[in-house]
């Protein structure tokens, strides 16, 4: 494979985006490994784009590569953005690693991204699969803007570890606070 000439950000993270929603993840390595600048773009396309191509053969290798490219990314010194910082927690989300997680979650206060909406859902449905209710809970009460989706997730999060009460209680809040949900709610 040859690294296209275009000079452009927007070109190679096109390219790359295809590669790996085509799961041709290491042709997507080489690419992005042979661009002569990368910015947040294209890590943000690597990250999530790892995680998308996982299958069941090879997903624990994917988490780990997921997270060797945000490590590079810091090294770098690319700042992260809150796409990434979604990515990632969605990452660990998608496996239950809620170590990993809760190390995020201390990032993303510590880099200011705690209070972002995007980041916050992905809290939310991380600590929901792994059990923790409560800082589930946390994380949706310090949330400065609560959507619709951010409603959803926090009902979810009630629903899937089996909180009925909870979660019809958030419903009648919710309803109070924005609206009667969605066919997702």
């Amino acid at each position: 494979m040859s690294i296209p000439d275009q000079t452009h950000f927007e070109d190679h993270d096109a390219i790359l985006s295809v590669y790996l929603k085509c799961k041709e993840t290491e042709d997507a390595e080489k690419l992005f490994d042979g661009l002569p600048v990368r910015n947040v773009v294209s890590w943000n396309i690597m990250i999530r784009g790892i995680v998308g191509s996982c299958d069941n053969e090879n997903e624990l290798d994917r988490k780990q590569l997921c997270f060797s490219y945000f490590k590079r990314m810091l090294l770098e010194m690319v700042v992260p953005d809150y796409i990434t910082l979604n990515g990632l927690i969605c990452s660990c989300a998608r496996f239950y690693d809620a170590e990993m997680g809760i190390q995020l979650h201390y990032f993303t206060v510590k880099v200011g991204f705690d209070l972002d909406c995007f980041v916050g859902c992905a809290l939310v449905d991380l600590y929901a699969k792994c059990v923790f209710v409560e800082n589930a809970r946390r994380v949706f009460c310090v949330a400065p803007f609560r959507d619709l989706v951010t409603w959803n997730v926090m009902i979810s999060c009630y629903t899937f570890n089996c909180l009925p009460e909870e979660a019809f209680s958030m419903f009648n809040l919710m309803r109070l606070d924005v609206a009667n949900g969605d066919e997702f709610t």
